[in-house]
């Protein structure tokens, strides 16, 4: 993924300085990865779901990343993680530059291009073997659009007899391209701001999340009606078709994990005051029982999306003059659809080696728009780290 932020460079460039400058201090680099050989097909003709169609293929989720950590002073390190792909509407390049600062055991500060975190499994979202599906599902999972930002994230870690929080602040931007849907679009996203406590009792977990951002998209195809739009003195309608304003995200995770099974839940709510972009709210809830080196496992997941802001009417006459510029802007309104959609996934996971999972799953995809016709989907899945 290229990198656009002068924050980012200069990151780069200081990391490299402060290595130069410690490098009687410096420990030797510590390398990682991790690596997801993913293939799967839908059943039934032309069907497509989440980069997969009717044929096997192995490019839309397989991937490597490798990491490098590198001590650079007592209390400061570098950290760089880099990203393979053979899907093309997943960008390979650099995911994570950052420097990390622990002033106390408890405390740490990362500054440069930082992964976001926006859901439960944000951190390890690429690295498959960290969780129990192939992928988490899509229904809450494909909901945000960037996995990255460039700015700060402060975490402190909160341990007693009974439990522990950890507490994430963080702060940036982003400017870079992003692929959904098959369309390639650059979001400019300011003032991106959240916070997440997460705590953690006996085998209970509860996650808490809140972000927001000020967001831009440019869609340059529109650009042209709005054109028109202004010059007939319809700005309400104009300013109806921009991207332009705040988006905030809501989010809760609820887990019990035991020896044996477990139960995992998140629900993300998604609010923002555009006309082209639904609002919803997204769940899944997934169990699973875990015997010897076998996990089986189930999840059930909905999304629900709704245009809460209808685009407001025009107040031109029906005269052929202004005709093409009405029947432009009835076809956007008319090609809203929303996306809603739930799914059932059966799975196994096989802890044959360590470090090493084999994953396969089955997939019931239903949509409630007609023009989508529901899917099935079969996948399985090569998944490793290393060290």
């Amino acid at each position: 993924m290229t990198i656009k932020s002068n924050l980012s460079y200069s990151l780069a460039i200081y990391a490299f300085s402060c290595i130069l400058c410690f490098k009687v201090n410096a420990q030797e680099p510590e390398f990682s990865g991790f690596s997801r050989l993913v293939t799967g097909a839908t059943l039934g003709d032309d069907a497509q779901y989440a980069g997969h169609h009717d044929d096997f293929t192995f490019k839309a989720d397989s991937l490597i990343g490798l990491q490098l950590d590198i001590d650079i002073a007592k209390n400061l390190s570098a950290t760089a993680q880099l990203l393979g792909t053979l899907d093309k509407q997943k960008h390979s390049g650099l995911e994570w530059l950052y420097l990390n600062y622990t002033p106390t055991s408890a405390t740490s500060i990362k500054l440069g291009q930082l992964r976001t975190s926006f859901f439960t499994f944000s951190d390890v979202l690429d690295v498959g073997y960290a969780y129990h599906w192939i992928k988490p599902p899509e229904e809450v999972y494909a909901s945000f659009f960037f996995s990255h930002f460039d700015g700060i994230n402060i975490q402190h870690n909160v341990v007693n007899k009974s439990f522990t929080t950890k507490i994430e602040a963080f702060y940036g931007q982003f400017d870079d391209e992003v692929s959904f849907n098959n369309v390639t679009f650059e979001p400019k996203v300011e003032k991106f701001t959240g916070l997440a406590l997460t705590t953690e009792l006996n085998a209970i977990s509860v996650r808490m999340a809140y972000s927001s951002g000020d967001v831009s998209i440019h869609d340059e195809g529109l650009t042209p009606l709005v054109a028109g739009l202004q010059q007939v003195n319809q700005g309400l309608a104009a300013n109806a078709l921009l991207l332009d304003g705040k988006m905030e995200y809501y989010q809760i995770g609820l887990s019990y994990d035991s020896l044996d099974y477990f139960i995992k839940s998140e629900w993300i709510n998604l609010k923002h005051d555009f006309y082209l972009l639904s609002e919803g709210e997204s769940f899944y809830i997934s169990g699973g029982y875990q015997y010897d080196d076998f996990t089986f496992h189930l999840t059930f997941a909905d999304r629900d999306d709704e245009y809460n802001n209808p685009l407001p009417a025009l107040s031109l006459p029906a005269v052929p003059d202004f005709m093409p510029l009405i029947q432009g802007y009835n076809a956007v309104g008319t090609n809203l659809t929303e996306g809603d959609q739930n799914s059932w996934t059966l799975g196994l996971r096989w802890d044959f080696s360590p470090g090493f999972a084999f994953k396969s799953e089955a997939k019931k995809i239903d949509y409630s728009a007609k023009a989508q016709a529901d899917t099935r989907l079969v996948t399985f899945a090569l998944e490793w780290v290393f060290q």
